[in-house]
């Protein structure tokens, strides 16, 4: 396929600066994809078609990684080549956030609140949920006929439990599907990107766009970049034992290294999710 041919594993372990701007191409070409196809859907369907783009690449990456689990006896060396995975998705995913947010803001916000509907209303009842009729209203949206009543969740320990509670599904994810990690990437992107989007916007009002565009970006990636490492640690380490699993090496002496190192790569998640949530409430 074509996206399979513009980049390999190995280059994007080795100039991980690149997978920025296919990040940004990738989810561009895939909104502009879902809006001529599924116009009434495209919030949803620019999810799947940016991620379907990705699944080759990391793939490779996880099948790849496998094998290394296997060969490479330094725990340093596993450790470093583990490293330029992350910094990698973490690359892509700062090239999903670029587009995702330059799109909000500058499409007409009747039209952001049609390609971002399902990521806008899951923002405005985390993070608006007082005022959760009037974020959606002003995008163009009709609010829940139910309406909505959530509680304070600046608790630290509300926080990091909500933040496990999406590692733990990106485990799962990653394990039964090999690429699931991929959707909590471009999923949190998205509603990052909305976040970001809807305070530079309100910002935008009483200063200059150079320091709305900082102020946002800094508030919600301080963490939010934090999290997301956390979460590719535990989907990558999930992404390994699936394929040591397809690959039948659950019979072998292999499994137990490879088990042992996923199981190093889950507590490595857990501390920097709670590390992340420590930023989130105090900085």
């Amino acid at each position: 396929m074509v996206f399979e041919s513009l980049i390999n594993f190995q280059t994007a372990k080795n100039k991980p600066l690149i997978l920025v701007f296919l990040g940004i191409v990738y989810s561009s070409l895939s909104l502009v994809l879902a809006n001529w196809i599924f116009p009434s859907h495209a919030s949803l369907t620019t999810l799947f078609f940016t991620v379907l783009a990705c699944v080759p690449l990391f793939m490779k990456t996880i099948e790849a990684e496998e094998v290394l689990d296997i060969k490479t006896t330094s725990e340093k060396s596993l450790l470093k080549e583990h490293g330029k995975v992350i910094l990698y998705l973490c690359c892509l995913f700062l090239g999903f956030v670029i587009s995702f947010t330059a799109w909000f803001v500058l499409l007409p916000v009747d039209d952001a609140g049609t390609n971002f509907s399902v990521q806008l209303d899951t923002f405005c009842r985390v993070n608006q949920a007082g005022n959760y009729d009037a974020c959606m209203g002003q995008y163009g949206m009709s609010s829940d006929a139910t309406g909505y009543a959530i509680k304070e969740q600046s608790a630290l320990f509300t926080i990091i439990k909500n933040n496990l509670k999406v590692m733990l599904v990106c485990i799962i994810f990653s394990f039964l599907y090999g690429s699931g990690a991929l959707y909590i990437l471009t999923w949190n992107a998205m509603v990052l990107s909305v976040a970001i989007g809807y305070h530079m916007k309100l910002l935008l009002a009483s200063v200059n766009p150079f320091s709305a565009v900082l102020i946002s970006s800094v508030s919600f990636l301080k963490h939010g970049l934090l999290e997301m490492v956390g979460y590719f640690i535990a989907g990558l380490a999930a992404g390994i034992l699936s394929v040591a699993v397809i690959r039948h090496h659950y019979s072998t002496p292999k499994f137990r290294k490879i088990l042992l190192d996923s199981l190093w790569l889950f507590g490595l998640s857990v501390l920097i999710i709670i590390i992340a949530g420590l930023f989130e409430v105090y900085l």
